[in-house]
Formats: C-alpha cells, sequence, structure tokens
C-alpha cells in the first residue's frame, strides 16, 4: 500500500467513527442557573442591581472627593481643573448608571420578552 491509500483509509474510518458517535450521542439538558422563566434580560437586570448597590454611593463619594479637591487646590489652575475632570466623570458614569435600568426596559420590550 503506498503512503497515499494509507492516509485515505485512515480518514475514511475517521470520519465513519465521527458520523457513528455523534449519531449515538443524545442531548444533555442543563438546568436554568438562573431559576425557572429566567432569561438574559433578568440576568442584566440583576446585575444593574449590583451595580446601583455599588455605583450609587461610589458617585457620592466621588462628589465628595471633587468638593474637597475644589477646597483643596488654592486657586492652582491645574488642581481646579483636576476637580471640575472628577466631578464631570462623576456626573457622567452617574448619568449612564441612571439611564441604564431604563434602556434595559426599552430593549426587553422592543424585542417582546417579558421585563423583570
Amino acid at each position: 500500500m503506498t503512503n497515499f491509500q494509507i492516509k485515505s483509509l485512515f480518514l475514511l474510518f475517521a470520519i465513519s467513527y465521527l458520523l457513528l458517535a455523534a449519531s449515538s450521542v443524545s442531548a444533555v439538558l442543563l438546568p436554568n442557573p438562573l431559576g425557572p422563566g429566567s432569561n438574559i434580560f433578568t440576568f442584566i437586570d440583576r446585575f444593574l442591581d449590583l451595580l446601583f448597590t455599588f455605583g450609587l454611593p461610589l458617585a457620592v463619594i466621588m462628589i465628595l472627593w471633587s468638593a474637597l479637591q475644589f477646597l483643596t487646590s488654592g486657586g492652582n489652575p491645574q488642581k481646579i481643573q483636576s476637580a471640575k475632570n472628577t466631578l464631570l466623570y462623576t456626573m457622567v458614569g452617574f448619568g449612564i448608571l441612571l439611564l441604564s435600568k431604563g434602556i434595559i426596559k426599552f430593549i426587553c420590550n422592543f424585542f417582546g420578552a417579558s421585563c423583570p
């Protein structure tokens, strides 16, 4: 037998083995880790609840940090700009956090899924 014939024969056996093995495999039913009746929107809603739990107090702390930066700047333009940037980024993050619940509700209703 030539090298080509051996490779062809091996490939034929490998393909037939895979086809036979695939036909004998049955489906495995995995339980939903989110609980019965849950979907991706429920998972996102729970994740956003967690973000709210940590994000809102963090936003308050960052606003207070920005105020402290303003108070201790001593008229230095770079420190004042740093305090303004801290406040701006905190407000942008806070706004995104507040809008996130509304966005997920909008997307959920758009796809016609049951919203949490």
